[in-house]
């Protein structure tokens, strides 16, 4: 990572919630279909990775949804 981006980065992560929200949408809407779809292919794969080396435990999905309705 270059020096000017991670000052760009420190900068934006000052903006109010809904200017980093937009700015975020602008960053995703940049990028083209297929770069975007790699993109999550490659997380999920990190993902799946993690859950088949034991690194993570994977949550059933009703206790999610509980914990979340208990917030």
């Amino acid at each position: 990572m270059t020096a000017a981006l991670k000052d760009l980065a420190e900068a934006v992560t000052k903006l109010p919630a809904d200017e980093r929200a937009f700015l975020a949408e602008e960053l995703l809407a940049s990028l083209d279909d297929a770069e975007l779809e790699k993109s999550w292919a490659d997380e999920a794969k990190r993902r799946r990775d993690e859950v088949r080396s034991g690194r993570v435990k994977s949550i059933e999905s009703e206790d999610v949804f509980a914990a979340s309705k208990a917030c």
